[in-house]
């Protein structure tokens, strides 16, 4: 974990002996402002999630997006902290080039910094970019006393060795086993009813339950309450015979009409 440098929602420094003390899971949102209409779930899930488990539960907010303002706008009055803008994720050059500085982009004057010369890297260090080969690894495991100085990791460099390839999504970590425990967790796991659930099994370090029928029900409603009208319906027919085959007989019956 000290290989992250983070700050709060005004900008301001992380200390991280103080803001781990007593921490358990940590969750890894990686999220964009351009991800639609399920940020708003995720956003208010894991706010929720949160602010229940506050002591024992910190969220680190990734920002995958390509231009600073769209990144304030995801961690402005949020209950979480986050992961610095100017770690060389997103250079001016890679900004100018995507897509998303079309219409979806922020409007001209709105603070873009398309036409900005790159920003100096936070604390002028040297972060660590994506797939680049991390020589510290092995003494960040090693280094008890925690006072080595190892290369901090970029957005893009944690995304790579999470293997994160869409956003919204959140990951689970647990501080005492020092082992990833979800990938891309459900927001049904953290709704109300089933959120204890879920924590009691983060906090002994074990991943949340696997995909279950409620996560079904959660996901597709529509389509589960039709699967099971369909099913009844057979049932129906099956056991009671022809003459509850209305469903036969009206088909039937349009055909004699054509």
């Amino acid at each position: 974990m000290r290989r992250l440098r983070l700050v709060d929602g005004k900008g301001q420094p992380v200390n991280l002996r103080e803001f781990f003390k007593g921490v358990k899971v940590v969750g890894f949102y990686f999220s964009s402002q351009w991800a639609g209409q399920p940020l708003k779930e995720y956003h208010k899930t894991i706010s929720e999630f949160s602010r229940r488990h506050t002591s024992e539960f910190k969220v680190i907010y990734v920002s995958v997006d390509v231009d600073e303002q769209w990144y304030k706008a995801g961690t402005k009055d949020m209950p979480w902290v986050s992961m610095v803008w100017n770690d060389g994720s997103s250079l001016p050059a890679e900004r100018s080039q995507s897509p998303l500085n079309g219409n979806a982009g922020p409007p001209s004057g709105s603070g873009s910094l398309l036409s900005d010369e790159h920003a100096a890297l936070y604390n002028n260090e040297d972060f660590l970019l994506a797939n680049e080969p991390d020589i510290d690894e092995s003494l960040s495991q090693n280094d008890s006393s925690g006072e080595a100085y190892l290369r901090p990791f970029s957005r893009v460099h944690l995304a790579a060795k999470l293997n994160i390839i869409a956003a919204p999504t959140l990951c689970t970590y647990h501080i005492a086993s020092r082992k990833m425990l979800d990938w891309n967790v459900r927001m049904g796991r953290l709704a109300h009813g089933r959120a204890e659930e879920t924590w009691a099994r983060w906090e002994k370090g074990e991943p949340a339950a696997s995909f279950g029928m409620m996560d079904i029900i959660q996901a597709k409603p529509g389509t589960f309450v039709l699967t099971v009208v369909a099913m009844l319906y057979y049932l129906l027919v099956l056991f009671g015979g022809q003459d509850y085959n209305y469903l036969g007989k009206l088909v039937a019956s349009f055909s004699r009409g054509t």
